[in-house]
Order: structure tokens, then sequence, then C-alpha cells
């Protein structure tokens, strides 16, 4: 069986969705700085080769997380284009309990699945030490490691192994306190009704805004956006069952979310070069 090796962490139907007429994003890659803004297919962009799949001591890849993924993003899609539909008419979509289920996994895997949001992982970042930690808990619970366990464990292709597994199973597993707290709030559907106005995609795709000591989800005060078009972005927030459509042309209101996006994100892209050239400079 043929199974996909290039995995998208930026799914390509939300890509598409940010797509100008030709079908193509103009992106900034700031490894790459020097290279400017240019424009890419969605095919090429936000994609890395096995990133979700479960690499064996064998050699083999299994790309069992990319499957169950495409499956959650196939019915996201049709989520996103029911609140596309809602929002052109001017009202909030009404999603049915099985619809806000399957947003709420998309939204929380959006968040947690990127390169990026890996890189600011406390257990990722400081992998050795945890790894350490975990030993020490296996033998004191089960058995000591053999000295073969113990030889292994030094050797860098096995850590890095182990290393990549553990990011596939951090967004495999999920989060039950996130995903409930999701469970628990309504919708807010952020309508940019400005002409000259867009949002934009990032490589880490979702805009926490926070003040100082105020960090949690379940925060009333914490706002958590997710653009899903270049004039549509979502967001948890109101009373449990509640959605509500917000319209603005607030330009500041578009920025920070743009900036906040901009500035956690290693590639931005977006369909008006201008705006990727402009955020690619932070003031």
């Amino acid at each position: 069986m043929s199974y996909p090796k290039r995995h998208h962490f930026i799914p390509q139907m939300l890509q598409r969705r940010f797509a100008n007429p030709n079908g193509q994003l103009y992106s900034f890659d700031k490894r790459r700085s020097e290279d400017g803004v240019n424009p890419g297919n969605p095919a090429n962009l936000f994609v890395e080769k096995h990133l979700y799949s479960i690499k064996r001591k064998s050699g083999d890849k299994h790309p069992e997380l990319e499957i169950r993924l495409s499956k959650v993003e196939g019915a996201a899609d049709s989520v996103i284009r029911k609140i596309e539909e809602a929002a052109a008419n001017g009202r909030a979509p009404e999603l049915s309990k099985e619809e806000r289920d399957i947003w709420d996994l998309f939204f929380y895997v959006q968040w947690k699945r990127t390169p990026d949001c890996f890189e600011s992982t406390k257990a990722l970042v400081e992998f050795d030490e945890t790894l350490q930690r975990s030993i020490g808990e296996f033998e004191h619970k089960s058995r000591l490691l053999t000295g073969a366990e113990r030889e292994e464990l030094k050797d860098p292709v096995a850590i890095s192994r182990l290393k990549h597994n553990a990011k596939v199973g951090a967004v495999g597993l999920g989060s039950g306190e996130v995903t409930k707290a999701l469970a628990d709030k309504g919708g807010a559907i952020l309508k940019i009704e400005a002409p000259n106005k867009n949002f934009i995609l990032g490589s880490y795709p979702v805009a926490k805004l926070a003040s100082p000591g105020h960090a949690h989800i379940s925060d009333p005060t914490v706002e958590i956006w997710l653009p899903i078009s270049p004039k549509l972005a979502v967001s948890p927030g109101y009373a449990k069952g509640e959605e509500r459509l917000i319209p603005t042309r607030n330009a500041k209101v578009i920025r920070c979310i743009n900036e906040a996006i901009a500035k956690q994100s290693t590639v931005i892209a977006g369909s008006n070069e201008k705006l990727i050239v402009s955020l690619s400079r932070p003031r």
C-alpha cells in the first residue's frame, strides 16, 4: 500500500481559501528572509516529509496520524463551508452538536499540530530532561533498564526517533482539558467588511491574545482566533451554545491578529503581496 509522505500541517483546503485568483499564495519564510516575499502553490507550502509518520526501529515510517488528520480536515471542510455561507448571508452558522464537535477537534489540532508549536512545547524543548525523568519513573514503577536498552538510549539516531515520535504522539493524544474548555464555549466569527483588509495564514495559525496573568483558554478575557479565509476568523467565545457573527472594519483589531500570527510563525502567507511584505518587516 502506498502511504502519503508529504504532510501539510496547514491543510491545502485551508490554504486554497487564502489563494489569489491564480491559485497562488504570497509567502515569507523567516529562515530565508533574504529571499523576500514570493508566490507559491499550496501544494508546496506548509508541508514537511513524514511529519506525522511514526518512525520504527526498522526504518519503516507509518503515517497513521496523517491519515486520521486527513479525515478530520475533510469533515472540517464541510463545517467551514457552512460558516462561510452563513457569514455571507450576515448570520451565525448555527452548528449542530456533531458539527461543533468536528470544529472543536479541527481547531485543537490546528493549534497543536505545527512544527512551530512543537518548538514552543516545553516537554519537547526540554526533551532530554523529560526522557531521563521518564526513565527514572519507569525504573521506579516497573524494572531497571537492561544494558542493551541503556546503550540504545545513548544512540543519537534512536533519540531523534523517540523525539519525533513524541511529537506525533502529542498531536494524536490531544488534551482533554483543552477540548473540554473548547466544548464549554460558544463561537465567535469575525468578518472583515473593509475591502482592503485581510487575514493571513501562518505556520503557527492560531493567534492567542491575552493580558499578563490571563493565559488559560477558559478565561473569558482570553481571545483565540483562527483565520479560515482572508475575511473570516473563528474563535471559541461567549456562552456554550451561543454563536455570534461580528462584522468589523477596525484596522487595529485585524492588524493585531495578523501581527500575533506573524510574530509566532516561521512562515506567513496570503493573497495580498503588500500585506505579507508589511508583516515581514515588523514595526
